[in-house]
């Protein structure tokens, strides 16, 4: 599993992307994203926060807003039947400045 990291600025915010190869195919992680049951076995923190969708397009695209935060899974076919996951995380500096 190959990962890559980037964080910048843009328009005074600070926006984390992370890109992975997996060895599933995109029908089953789209499944880990989507089903609550499957998020509740990975996703770190309770997820009763108020999220508004921004973007839905099954089995590529997922983002929303999560609190403060604006979240987007990108799901494309990898090599070898699996797929490459791309996760952007977005969050005003303000924000992360009083969380300091």
């Amino acid at each position: 599993m190959k990962e890559k990291k980037t964080k910048r600025e843009k328009d005074d915010a600070n926006v984390l992307r992370f890109e992975r190869r997996l060895g599933h195919p995109p029908e089953k992680v789209w499944r880990a994203l989507t089903d609550a049951s499957e998020v509740a076995a990975w996703f770190p923190t309770a997820t009763e926060r108020e999220t508004t969708i921004t973007e839905y397009d099954p089995p590529r695209v997922l983002a929303y807003t999560w609190g403060d935060q604006e979240l987007r899974w990108e799901l494309r076919p990898g090599e070898g039947g699996g797929s490459v996951l791309v996760f952007t995380t977005t969050r005003a500096s303000a924000t992360l400045a009083r969380a300091a």
